[in-house]
């Protein structure tokens, strides 16, 4: 018996192998030096002593196999693949459309960000007495080229929408209208 080994039992035996683990066979107490025998237990592959394994004979740990009767993988190997292949087909197009949500939403956020910046900045120059021309182009700046501003004052105030077309996709019906309107005090 070894000393600290947590698996030797307390009778002298060592563990079997397979609770072991360390690839020693187990023997009994005497060993082959001393009279015992050698003990192995039958395995998946047949018979401790017998040689090889012979696949077709059930008494050396094999199956006998009908005539025909197809090899390879054991049950489920090559429908596995094919059941994988089948649930990324069916997920596929549903993680596809998730991202072109995800893209579509985060363009469109950033394209109405940008139309309120251009609202408050065209409604403070036109509180500043600047031209319609003026407050079209720096709203034009902010938010893009193919910008409609319209202004307007009314009792003091001057009040500002800026209206322009925003990303879309086939799943939108197209580009998605962006609105954003500012107001602020008239200068004097």
């Amino acid at each position: 018996m070894r000393h600290g080994d947590p698996t030797a039992r307390s009778s002298g035996h060592r563990a079997p192998r397979s609770a072991r683990g360390d690839g020693h066979e187990p023997r009994d107490p005497g060993g082959p030096s001393r009279g015992g025998t050698r003990h192995e237990p039958p395995g998946p592959s047949g018979p401790a002593r017998g040689g090889t394994r012979d696949p077709s004979d059930p008494a050396r740990g094999g199956t006998r196999r009908e005539a025909g009767a197809r090899s390879g993988p054991a049950r489920g190997g090559t429908r596995d693949r094919g059941a994988v292949t089948a649930e990324l087909a069916l997920a596929l197009p549903a993680v596809v459309l998730v991202v072109a949500a995800l893209l579509v939403t985060g363009s469109a956020t950033v394209a109405q960000l940008r139309a309120v910046d251009a609202a408050r900045t065209a409604a403070r120059m036109a509180s500043l007495g600047h031209t319609e021309q003026e407050v079209g182009d720096a709203a034009a700046r902010l938010a893009g080229a193919r910008v409609v501003v319209e202004v307007s004052h009314d009792g003091g105030w001057v009040d500002v929408t800026v209206r322009r077309d925003g990303p879309g996709s086939w799943f939108t019906g197209g580009p998605l209208a962006i609105t954003a309107r500012a107001s602020v005090p008239d200068e004097p």
